[in-house]
């Protein structure tokens, strides 16, 4: 059986491939989609485009797609921090635990008082990588 190419008329460039696909796949989709032959250039240029393409449509058919520049949403989640995992934020959590420590000692056993606070400051800066009490 020849594969196919379902690409959905979403907005997003999604599509997906198999050779079970047709148009009756998804009879509920709330989005229009096309099946085009997965060795036709239609379909080369679907996914040398993905995902941004937008369709070309005439009659009920998908004749072609053409590049779309990247909406502002997406630009800003390609340069998003990656999430932080629960490791990562459980180090954090203990990193804060300790400056605080670190920053009560400093406090209470700084030998000469009137430094104290300065010591404490700094070790705390030192602690939390610059942030400062």
């Amino acid at each position: 059986m020849e594969d196919k190419l379902l690409v959905f008329n979403n907005g997003r460039g999604t599509y997906e491939t198999g050779y079970w696909l047709n148009a009756d796949t998804y009879p509920d989709s709330t989005y229009p989609y096309y099946v085009v032959p997965a060795d036709s250039e239609l379909a080369d240029k679907v996914r040398s485009l993905y995902p941004y393409f937008t369709l070309v449509t005439a009659d009920g058919d998908l004749i072609d797609v053409i590049a779309r520049d990247k909406t502002q949403e997406e630009i800003d989640k390609e340069n998003a921090p990656p999430p932080k995992t629960a490791d990562r934020i459980r180090i954090e959590q203990l990193e804060a635990e300790n400056a605080d420590l670190w920053y009560d000692t400093m406090l209470k056993d700084a030998r000469i008082s009137e430094h104290d606070t300065d010591i404490a400051d700094i070790w705390y800066a030192i602690m939390t990588g610059g942030a400062s009490a």
